[in-house]
């Protein structure tokens, strides 16, 4: 159907999120590596017969087979689905019940996935020791049951861990929003296509993300968010103790990662491109 459509010179369009498994040698690994050929031999059909291929980060132009002759590739961030609040009622009322008046908050948005969990259970006591004041907001569906395993390993980070569970959007933009930071660990780095992180760069809140093998060079050089090399949880707590001290670098940081993220990966900046807008 492809060839077909691509020989009537139909318009074929297609998105990479991810462009394909990765080969893997640990057992079982001959179902995961005929998934991994399989994938990577319709991606190459794909770019093949499409008109425009877009991709969520700019790293899998090094990925995607033929990438390097296409004029059609385009990045499409992925946008934050949570909205953007200013409900100072509900923000201090989240606030009063993850921290209280004066406390420090550190928060965490995601899924909680075995990967980025095992980052977590790295840099939130390494956290803890060097701030022993803060508190811990653990947002998305998998906070109660994350909390749940670390009070069996650090019950002394768990004790000031709150975790909410599922929250309406408005609700969980606003439990954002009540953060003075956010940590949005990833073991292969920060990229435009982690939406996790792009809810708190909407909102304005001031973020420490990993810096890491699939790291796009958008981030260092507009200064989104604060960066940390991806498992070194000691430089992670370091950079949230310093946000942590200084309001002012803190609100700063905050601004300029709401303006990035409305400039570069927001939905109106998506349907520019898709309209058709040059994508620097």
């Amino acid at each position: 159907m492809t060839r077909t459509s691509a020989r009537a010179r139909a318009d074929v369009r297609v998105m990479f999120h991810e462009p394909y498994f990765y080969f893997t040698w640990s057992r079982p690994w001959a179902r995961g590596n005929v998934l991994a050929l399989a994938q990577r031999l319709m991606a190459r059909v794909l770019v093949r017969a499409a008109s425009r291929v877009y991709q969520s980060t700019e790293t899998w132009r090094r990925y995607l087979p033929g990438a390097d002759r296409l004029r059609s590739l385009q990045t499409l961030p992925i946008p934050s689905n949570v909205p953007i609040v200013e409900s100072s009622a509900e923000i201090a009322a989240f606030r009063a019940r993850a921290a209280g008046d004066g406390v420090p908050l550190a928060g965490h948005f995601g899924t909680y996935g075995a990967h980025v969990a095992q980052e977590l259970r790295a840099i939130l006591p390494a956290l803890v020791a060097r701030r022993p004041d803060v508190r811990l907001a653990l947002l998305g569906d998998g906070g109660p049951a994350f909390v749940e395993n670390l009070r069996r390993t650090h019950p002394d980070v768990a004790q000031r861990a709150f975790a909410p569970g599922r929250l309406d959007a408005p609700s969980l933009a606003a439990a954002l929003r009540a953060c003075d930071v956010l940590l949005q660990p990833y073991p292969d780095g920060i990229t435009t296509r982690r939406t996790s992180a792009m809810a708190g760069l909407a909102n304005g809140v001031a973020t420490v993300t990993s810096s890491g093998a699939l790291t796009e060079p958008v981030w260092a050089e507009t200064g989104a968010a604060a960066l940390a090399p991806s498992g070194d949880a000691a430089a992670f707590a370091g950079a949230i103790d310093a946000l942590l001290r200084d309001a002012g670098v803190r609100a700063s940081l905050g601004r300029k990662g709401a303006e990035v993220y409305a400039a570069r990966f927001s939905m109106a900046r998506t349907i520019a491109i898709l309209k058709g807008a040059p994508a620097s």
